[in-house]
């Protein structure tokens, strides 16, 4: 499973957790079968309020799980429908 955090930075496990999920300007993914860690940027940071598009802020990668402070329902129904889980 693929469990992605946004950041604020490219640290890794050891990076602050950005408490807005679409203006993280990065992401860092834990893959809990290999126990890899990798982060990307988030092309999608600069948006207007409730205009959050995941999938372009994932650019294509695929993800399993977030792990957010709090999210907006719309953008959380979104993701749902996109097969992700959120926590």
């Amino acid at each position: 499973m693929k469990v992605c955090v946004p950041t604020s930075g490219q640290g890794g496990l050891s990076e602050e957790i950005c408490d807005h999920f679409g203006c993280a300007p990065f992401f860092t993914v834990v893959d809990t079968d290999d126990g890899s860690v990798g982060c990307f940027a988030n092309p999608n940071h600069e948006h207007a309020f409730g205009h959050c598009n995941p999938a372009a802020s994932f650019g294509g990668r695929q993800i399993d799980a977030l792990v957010v402070a709090r999210m907006a329902p719309p953008l959380a129904i979104r993701l749902h429908r996109m097969g992700i889980r959120i926590f």
